[in-house]
């Protein structure tokens, strides 16, 4: 279901040690309601397809049920998406070693990909092909911070491996 795209993209918001003290905050927030509004279209989307299937009566109620249900959950996980970013910022890495480095770029990637989601959204026609337009804006969004989880692993993992996180192997 379409739904499960807006939980895999708020977990992926979650992004650990995404920590600079100048904008941590506000990229959680943006992260966040990047989120919640992804859900609120995969919501309408699955409203839509339900309204649009062939099933009736109980199948039709089981449908929508499902569809709140997921939006009830993506919910819960943007907050706690929030939750975890806004705690990661409350302990940042010392400057200038390579976990701060590897968050300056990961917090860049972050905002990076909600600044394509917003302009991808503002691209999209008003219309009856608005809401498949959002909807392709939020795959897109999620494959961007999806990248921006494994660069930002990547790069961690590379700190783990070095004495003290001093270098890069």
């Amino acid at each position: 279901m379409r739904i499960g795209l807006v939980i895999a993209a708020a977990a992926l918001l979650a992004l650990p040690g995404l920590a600079r003290a100048d904008s941590c905050a506000s990229t959680c927030g943006g992260a966040k309601r990047t989120c919640q509004q992804a859900s609120s279209t995969a919501f309408r989307t699955c409203h839509a397809d339900a309204m649009a299937s062939s099933a009736s009566g109980i199948d039709r109620h089981n449908a929508f049920h499902d569809c709140r249900d997921a939006l009830a959950q993506a919910k819960q996980t943007c907050l706690g998406a929030l939750h975890d970013c806004l705690t990661a910022c409350s302990t940042p890495p010392p400057p200038g070693s390579c976990r701060a480095d590897c968050t300056s770029k990961g917090t860049d990637c972050v905002q990076g990909a909600i600044g394509a989601a917003r302009t991808c959204v503002q691209g999209c026609a008003t219309g009856p092909g608005r809401l498949a337009c959002l909807f392709q804006c939020g795959q897109q969004a999620l494959t961007a911070l999806g990248q921006c989880k494994s660069g930002l692993h990547t790069c961690l993992a590379g700190c783990q491996a070095s004495p003290s996180g001093a270098f890069l192997q």
